[in-house]
């Protein structure tokens, strides 16, 4: 019976029930702090990347506003000179209704690739829009977690 008794408080190794677990759960904690330190200099890689990501967006997005101011400047100088130019055909040969015919297909053409390019620019500046939404999402859960790190 005394065998009995001692081979069931002390284990197979000698060692106690609770030292034993105290050793898993050491092993464990250790364990647990050399993930987390990965995991923290993962997370600090990761904002970095989301903090340049957040950059080339705002670089896109200056670069969108450009183009949302010149273009349409350059379709209506374009348009104008095209004005100009079948005024001027028109006069010079007056009978030659190939050229004023080749001349108002060519507006026709340019109002409507005029149209297709405000629309991709409105397109675009939604998709920026959306995308800047997400990082910054992304960017407010990464800081959460961030803070929940520093507090463990």
């Amino acid at each position: 019976m005394a065998a009995v008794n001692l081979s069931r408080s002390k284990g197979v190794s000698g060692v106690t029930t609770i030292r034993g677990l105290f050793i898993i759960f050491t092993l464990l904690v250790l364990v647990n702090l050399s993930s987390s330190l990965i995991k923290k200099d993962q997370l600090e890689e990761l904002k970095e990347n989301i903090q340049k990501l957040q950059q080339a967006a705002v670089t896109r997005k200056d670069n969108l506003k450009l183009d949302r101011f010149y273009i349409p400047l350059f379709y209506d100088d374009f348009m104008h000179l095209m004005d100009i130019l079948s005024e001027t055909l028109n006069t010079t040969m007056g009978d030659f209704p190939p050229v004023l015919d080749l001349m108002n297909d060519l507006k026709t053409f340019l109002k409507a690739t005029k149209k297709y390019i405000d629309k991709y620019l409105e397109t675009t500046a939604g998709e920026i829009k959306d995308y800047e939404e997400k990082l910054n999402v992304v960017m407010e859960r990464l800081t959460r977690l961030e803070k929940h790190k520093d507090e463990l």
